[in-house]
Parts: structure tokens; sequence; C-alpha cells
């Protein structure tokens, strides 16, 4: 089930235990500050839901608890816009792929923390357009499939920037697996990268198992 946000800016008081779905529609702006609270899945419901065209502008907020059948038990993004800025991702759990899933459109999380989250495909996030991840952490995390392991996982034809990230003490074969165009600048992987997709070193960079091509920081243990 799913209940639509109206269009409009709102201001958390207090935290939030939800019984559905928030749902973004189709062409509708959606700003939320969320003062510091929590909004909950109550462990029953993927979170947010992003609609082709909408945008959603989280602030100051967390978001817990979250879970899906599929995809998305925090954030399903389905070709629209999604910034989130200032928040804790934590305890949300998809039964597919993906606690943050961009599908289509574009995902930008900036100055967060994404922590405690399960999935057995990208525990964090995965991306099918394009995902900007800037000044956030993403630790703790655990990828519960036994064979394609793995915490962000960037699909074919898909963009992953990172920006001032660090990914590390999470439970999966790698940190990222990319099939796409993965772009690193001042971050710090631990665990290591796999697919085919393409790596590039914008410098600033450290990994630890010379398997992310980044040649500024290659065979350097950051941890």
């Amino acid at each position: 089930s799913q209940g639509v946000i109206p269009a409009g800016s709102y201001t958390l008081t207090g935290d939030c235990v939800i019984a559905a779905s928030l749902r973004v529609a189709a062409g509708e702006t959606v700003t939320i500050d969320g003062g510091g609270f929590a909004v909950d899945g109550d462990n029953m419901y993927g979170v947010f839901r992003v609609y082709e065209g909408a945008t959603l502008n989280l602030s100051n907020i967390t978001i817990q608890n979250g879970s899906a059948m599929f995809d998305g038990g925090g954030v399903l993004n389905f070709g629209g816009t999604v910034n989130i800025d200032h928040a804790i991702i934590t305890d949300n759990a998809s039964g597919d792929a993906g606690t943050l899933y961009n599908s289509a459109g574009t995902m930008s999380v900036s100055n967060s923390v994404i922590k405690n989250n399960t999935a057995p495909g990208g525990a964090a996030f995965i991306n099918f357009a394009t995902l900007n991840i800037i000044n956030t952490t993403i630790a703790f995390n655990t990828n519960t499939h036994p064979s394609s392991s793995t915490i962000v996982s960037n699909q074919i034809a898909s963009v992953l920037n990172l920006i001032n990230v660090t990914i590390a003490d999470n439970v999966a074969g790698s940190e990222i697996l990319n099939n796409g165009i993965a772009n690193f600048h001042n971050s710090i992987i631990s665990g290591g990268c796999s697919g085919t997709g393409s790596y590039v070193d914008q410098g600033g960079n450290l990994e630890n198992t010379n398997t992310c091509g980044l040649s500024t920081g290659a065979n350097t243990d950051p941890m």
C-alpha cells in the first residue's frame, strides 16, 4: 500500500512511523525538512517512492526500518529527481536490491551516513541512471547474496560519481560492482571493486585491493 504526499514543503516535529509507503506522484515536488527526526517504515514498508518527473528533497532526516519485498527499502526512484542531504539511512532491508534504488532519473546523496542496511544486491545503493554521492560514509551494511555480493551497484550505461566518500567495514564480496562509469574523487574504498565498467580516478583516492583502478591509491590500505 502507498500514500500520496501532496506537493509542498513540510517540516517534521517528531518521529513518524508510516502505515504505507510514501509516494511522490509524477510531476510533483515534495520537500521535507526532517528537523532531526525519523521517518520509520515499521519494518513493513519501503519508505519513499518517487515517480517519473517528480522531485523529492529530503534534509536533516533519518530514514529507518524500511522493508521492501523487492527493491528500495529506503527510497525507490522510478525516474524522478531525489536529493538527500544531512541524512542517516539505517536499518532498512530489501528482499531483492538496493536500500536506495535509482531505477531511472537522478539521485544525489550528500553529507550523510548509510549504515546497517541489508539486501541481496547492492545493499546500500543500486543505480541504473545517475547517482551522485558526496561527503558521505557507507559502512556496516550487509549484502546477503552468496555470489553477487556488493554494497554499491552501478549498472550498464549508468554513471556513479563519488566525491569525498568513505566505503568501509561492510559485509560483501566487493564494495562496488561497476558495469557503467564510476568517477572517484577524494574517496576511500576499503574492500575492493568488481565488474567490467570504466573507473575514472580524479585524484586523492585510496583503496586497499588495487581493483578499483585508482592509480593514486593503489596498494594503499586506507584503514
